[in-house]
C-alpha cells in the first residue's frame, strides 16, 4: 500500500502477475489520474486516464498480453503528485 496525502492509497496486486495487474485507488482526491505501464526498456505497453470523484473506490485493471516476462513499471499520476513501482510479470 502506497498512501499519498491524506487518505489516498493505491493498492497494486497480483505481484508476481501474469494475465493482468490491478490498481485499487482509494480514497481518491477528485481529478485526473493517469495510468501508464511500461517496460524496463522504456516501451510503453498501456496508457489509461480516469476522472474520479472525490472519496469513492475505483479498480482499474490492465492486461498484461502485451507486457515481456520480468520487471514491469507502473506510473500513476495523480493530482497531488506522481507514484512509480514495480511489479514482475511471469509468463
Amino acid at each position: 500500500d502506497i498512501v499519498l496525502g491524506g487518505a489516498l492509497r493505491l493498492r497494486l496486486h497480483p505481484n508476481p502477475a501474469s494475465e493482468y495487474v490491478a490498481v485499487a485507488i482509494e480514497n481518491p482526491i477528485e481529478g485526473s489520474y493517469t495510468l501508464e505501464l511500461r517496460s524496463t526498456g522504456g516501451v510503453l505497453l498501456e496508457r489509461r486516464t480516469i476522472t474520479l470523484n472525490a472519496g469513492m473506490q475505483e479498480r482499474v485493471q490492465i492486461p498484461l498480453d502485451r507486457a515481456p516476462s520480468g520487471v514491469a513499471l507502473l506510473t500513476v499520476e495523480t493530482p497531488i503528485g506522481s507514484y512509480r513501482t514495480s511489479f514482475v510479470v511471469v509468463k
